[in-house]
């Protein structure tokens, strides 16, 4: 059954074509009634490269006094507490971006560590481990994304 928790998680990832906002409520209630429990994040979220994920979570969140009926007196879904979510990112042709993992027939696979317009071409910054820092024209290295 965990496994096939862990397996739907990857669909759903992998259906993602350029970027994925994971969600979840910190509180749940049962049978519409007046409890209600905390709720934790997926435990996948644990398996994925780490430098992939933002944690966007507001951290001045108080859980409402017991008893209240109330939730958090402030709410996070105002326009100045999503606005980099609407924000438009220019991407890099070829989908090469800080971080992302790539592969190059001599040096091997390193991670992008910078992208930047040279011309008409990109200079892609690329750590290889054991080689060191290369400075590569993605028409010339023929960078594969991984």
């Amino acid at each position: 059954e965990l496994e096939e928790e862990r397996r739907l998680c990857y669909v759903g990832l992998t259906r993602a074509q350029k970027k994925i906002y994971l969600t979840f409520s910190k509180r749940k209630r049962f049978n519409r009634g007046d409890v209600y429990e905390n709720s934790k994040p997926s435990r996948f979220l644990a398996e994925l490269p780490q430098h992939l994920l933002r944690d966007l979570s507001a951290r001045s969140y108080q859980p409402a006094r017991a008893g209240s009926g109330a939730g958090p007196s402030k709410t996070y879904n105002t326009p100045d507490s999503v606005r980099h979510f609407l924000e438009k990112k220019k991407a890099a042709p070829g989908g090469f971006v800080k971080g992302a993992l790539v592969q190059h027939n001599d040096f091997g696979r390193g991670r992008v560590l910078d992208v930047q317009e040279s011309g008409e071409d990109l200079k892609i910054t690329v750590q290889f481990p054991g080689i060191g820092i290369k400075k590569l024209l993605q028409r010339y290295a023929k960078l594969k994304l991984v």
